[in-house]
């Protein structure tokens, strides 16, 4: 990939779990974990109905440098929107490039 190509500033957002000692309650919260430029493209309808055959909502694929801190579940951010990561793809499981298969939270 050129670096041309990574031209969206992002931040990477981490979920962590917290039980509560008293109430045994589980709680979700986000810490930012790092920024990092990527390449956002939006798939293609044919993409999208090959992911429905699989069950997978991916509606946008994000391309960002390697970091074993992303996995599927963190939450990355865009200016105003927020995409939750589906699956995570190591590209030739060369800890290069990862590609992330994402679905815009609508919330």
């Amino acid at each position: 990939m050129r670096i041309g190509e990574l031209r969206h500033l992002v931040t990477i957002r981490v979920p962590t779990r917290t039980q509560s000692a008293t109430t045994n309650e589980q709680t979700i919260s986000t810490y930012t974990d790092s920024t990092a430029w990527a390449q956002i493209e939006t798939l293609s309808a044919y993409e999208r109905m090959l992911g429905a055959a699989l069950d997978a909502e991916a509606t946008v694929r994000i391309t960002i440098r390697y970091n074993s801190a992303v996995t599927a579940g963190c939450l990355i951010t865009h200016g105003s929107k927020t995409y939750h990561v589906m699956g995570v793809d190591n590209v030739d499981e060369r800890n290069i490039m990862l590609r992330l298969n994402c679905r815009e939270n609508r919330s």
